[in-house]
């Protein structure tokens, strides 16, 4: 049973009509009669069932993880059922542990104000930093909540090489090691 005194077979029913439901979503979007702010809706709503569903499949794969005494923390089970590969079943779980630890993040997340990439990089900052101080920077958590992935990345980067002892020198050096120099003469190669 669950907190919610479901048996397994409720949780089973219950991810039958999660399935139903979302058939007959896509089929009405198929159908191409919703009007552009119909659809914006439906895009804009199913980011909160994206993001919760992330959270199930991470939450059941730990739970099955943990039961049958696996030391990944359900990286094998979420690859394995989902067909997801293995580093992204990785990011998930770690994304889901890491958010886990941060209650405000993790309400955020459930509700769908934080999307699932922006929630990766708030684990990527708790790594170099800590939940306490993730969770307590609220200009940090409404621009995870506004901004698109791809602009709150820069915006959490740098956020945290803030607020590293070395002003994120060590990852600089990291990157800056990790490049490769290329000398082109001119000439081509046969």
């Amino acid at each position: 049973m669950c907190d919610n005194g479901f048996m397994v077979v409720e949780l089973v029913e219950l991810v039958e009509r999660l399935d139903a439901a979302a058939s007959e979503l896509l089929a009405c979007v198929r159908r191409g009669d919703a009007s552009s702010e119909e659809l914006l809706g439906v895009l804009s709503g199913t980011r909160a069932v994206s993001g919760k569903l992330d959270a199930v499949q991470a939450v059941a794969a730990a739970g099955v993880a943990g039961s049958r005494s696996h030391g990944d923390g359900g990286v094998h089970v979420l690859a394995e059922s989902t067909g997801m590969s293995r580093s992204d079943a990785r990011s998930r779980v770690r994304t889901a542990a890491a958010v886990g630890a941060m209650p405000v993040v993790q309400d955020a997340v459930d509700e769908g104000r934080i999307s699932a990439a922006n929630a990766k990089r708030l684990a990527d900052a708790l790594d170099k930093t800590s939940a306490g101080e993730v969770e307590s920077d609220g200009e940090l958590l409404a621009k995870a909540e506004s901004l698109p992935a791809d602009r709150f990345a820069k915006e959490a980067k740098r956020w945290t090489a803030e607020r590293q002892a070395d002003g994120g020198e060590a990852e600089f050096r990291r990157l800056r090691a990790r490049r490769a120099v290329c000398i082109c003469t001119g000439s081509s190669i046969r």
